[in-house]
């Protein structure tokens, strides 16, 4: 399984998908190599200057990204009264993010079993992944 660039997390919660899911993991890890995403999983109230915001931030050179501080002075996340209403009128349905939830935790569900198997192999014994259906939950998991 590939990680997810940390500038994509943004998207995910902005459509519920990865922006860079391919029809199989192979596919997904050359999208993610090479820079290639779609835009057309995005929530249709998005705005145009968060589909901006995207584009300005999927860069495939990490010196072509803009910084952090550049990132909070872009007009998508100024607090300004215009922005934040816009941002206000903005309505997203979260079961393509409960989806994307689930799907998430199955795969790394599958990774660890597998990685479990292995590690049987070698005399390591196997261990299942925690899962929290809450944040409160994830700070209070041990491993």
């Amino acid at each position: 399984m590939v990680e997810l660039p940390h500038n994509s997390k943004e998207y995910v919660l902005l459509s519920g998908v990865s922006p860079f899911r391919g029809d199989d993991a192979k596919e997904t890890a050359q999208n993610i190599t090479f820079v290639r995403y779609r835009f057309e999983y995005l929530y249709k109230e998005l705005s145009q200057e968060a589909t901006r915001f995207f584009m300005l931030l999927f860069k495939r050179a990490p010196s072509k990204r803009p910084t952090a501080e550049e990132c909070q002075e872009h007009r998508w996340l100024m607090p300004t009264d215009y922005m934040i209403k816009k941002r206000e009128r903005s309505v997203f349905l979260g079961n393509r993010l409960k989806e994307y939830n689930e799907e998430y935790h199955e795969q790394r569900r599958q990774c660890t079993v597998e990685h479990g198997r292995l590690g049987e192999a070698f005399g390591s014994s196997q261990r299942e992944l925690a899962r929290s259906n809450s944040i409160q939950d994830e700070l209070l998991t041990t491993f």
